[in-house]
């Protein structure tokens, strides 16, 4: 802007806004000294701005809604650290299963159909205790837990409900038993997890 031009309405704003030492800003200032009218733009632009800065700072945003939309938007950027943190911990479950049911188990015995499947409820009700828990625990501290977590959190009330098996079951050296009940129960516990973790980042 030259210091012949005049000052509209629209650009007055954006004048007012720039710094004192912004050649711009000093032209069209060296113009409104002479013209009425681009002063008086000025001058409520500056005004304007003025009552801008003093207005009151937004709200705080409550820390439960902030998670939620960090897991939204930033989720698959987490999920470079967060997820392989997971996938680790799923291989450790994992390994840590089969090594109770290699330790335990023995060849050439029965599946005990019945039994295996209570085997397997206890296991998801160690598991959906450990789930509950979590969520409770990472919401009272504004935080959502995720599918991933959830998975973990989940396998791990699991595998310790097979650890407490160890003492429990009826069959404990069967391997058939502890691969097709105790071994697929934590499995699940970890599905169910991760589809309870979904559930739950998705409720409003």
């Amino acid at each position: 802007m030259s210091a012949a031009e005049h000052i509209d309405s629209e650009s007055a704003l954006f004048v007012a806004a720039l710094d004192d030492a912004d050649p711009e800003k000093r032209s069209a200032l060296a113009h409104a000294a002479g013209c009425a009218s681009c002063q008086r733009l000025v001058r409520e632009s500056q005004a304007m701005l003025q009552l801008i800065d003093r207005e009151p700072a937004l709200a705080e945003v409550d820390a439960a809604l902030e998670a939620r939309i960090q897991y939204a938007v930033l989720g698959s950027t987490r999920k470079a650290w967060g997820g392989r943190f997971e996938y680790l911990a799923w291989l450790l479950g994992a390994l840590v299963s089969s090594f109770m049911i290699w330790l335990d188990g023995k060849p050439a015995q029965p599946l005990y159909l019945e039994l295996g499947l209570r085997c397997m409820r206890f296991e998801l009700v160690f598991a959906g205790i450990a789930l509950g828990t979590g969520v409770l625990l990472t919401r009272l501290r504004g935080h959502e837990l995720g599918p991933l977590r959830a998975s973990v959190v989940a396998m791990t009330g699991a595998l310790a409900g097979q650890a407490v098996l160890r003492m429990r079951c009826e069959a404990p050296d069967a391997a058939l038993h502890l691969l097709a009940f105790h071994l697929v129960g934590v499995v699940l516990a970890t599905a169910l997890g991760a589809g309870a973790g979904r559930l739950l980042a998705k409720a409003p």
